[in-house]
């Protein structure tokens, strides 16, 4: 059995080895949570590329990078703390991760959609203005007609 007094020693050593041993694992958190914002922010770029509305995963992401940034600013003061907003912005960071496909899917479909509005208006202007300059010239001179048919013409 121990002397009485190796047990404070003991403790104090058990307890430098946990508090020690937690901030590596708390540096680690905050690499994995930096590097889930940037694929996070890659995803968002890519989604708004193909046209997709990226302003609530924005809106996101800033909540996720201003956690982020708070955390890192009270990690040496507050750890525990520290590791809680890592955690919010983590799962912050996967959910825009996790969305950003889908907005990415609806921009491709919305711009899709959009060409091809454009060129179904673009076929109906043609086919009126072909329509138009085909018939104009007869609805224009029935029109003159009737507004004239009353006129009489005298020899000079």
């Amino acid at each position: 059995m121990l002397a009485a007094w190796y047990r404070p020693f003991i403790v104090a050593i058990l307890l430098a080895t946990l508090l020690l041993g937690s901030a590596p694992a708390l540096a680690q958190t905050s690499g994995s949570v930096h590097a889930q914002i940037d694929q996070a922010f890659q995803a968002v770029h890519v989604a708004a590329a193909d046209g997709g509305n990226v302003t609530s995963l924005v809106a996101t992401l800033n909540q996720a990078i201003n956690l982020t940034e708070r955390a890192d600013g009270m990690n040496s003061t507050n750890p525990q703390g520290a590791a809680n907003l890592y955690s919010q912005a983590y799962s912050l960071a996967s959910g825009v991760l996790q969305t950003a496909p889908a907005v990415a899917s609806q921009g491709k479909a919305a711009v899709s959609a959009s060409t091809t509005e454009f060129y179904s208006e673009t076929i109906v202007l043609a086919a009126l203005a072909a329509v138009g300059y085909y018939f104009t010239p007869r609805i224009f001179w029935r029109a003159w007609l009737r507004a004239h048919k009353g006129w009489k013409v005298k020899r000079v």
